[in-house]
């Protein structure tokens, strides 16, 4: 998907939109979750589990969502708060 259709499907999530809430956090988990793998490593992999962090993150995010103010780096902020649970 192009930054300008990101950006668009992540103000249709912000302002609501169920449809658009939902493509959004399948979209956002899709790159995340490699994310999240890379950062627990092998160790920490078999004490935690990689979709349990995935699920708090966007869960978090969703109560958030509207206070992000520059929705080209909502990827990073996911990442951030996926390190942050790590």
């Amino acid at each position: 998907m192009p930054p300008t259709e990101t950006r668009e499907l992540f103000e249709r999530a912000r302002e609501g939109s169920p449809e658009a809430v939902n493509a959004f956090f399948e979209r956002s988990a899709r790159k995340l979750l490699p994310i999240i793998r890379l950062k627990l490593g092998r160790t920490l992999r078999s004490e935690m589990e990689s979709r349990d962090i995935l699920q708090v993150v966007l869960c978090k995010s969703f109560e958030r969502l509207k206070q992000v103010q520059d929705p080209g780096a909502v990827m990073s902020w996911l990442a951030r708060m996926a390190e942050n649970e790590i």
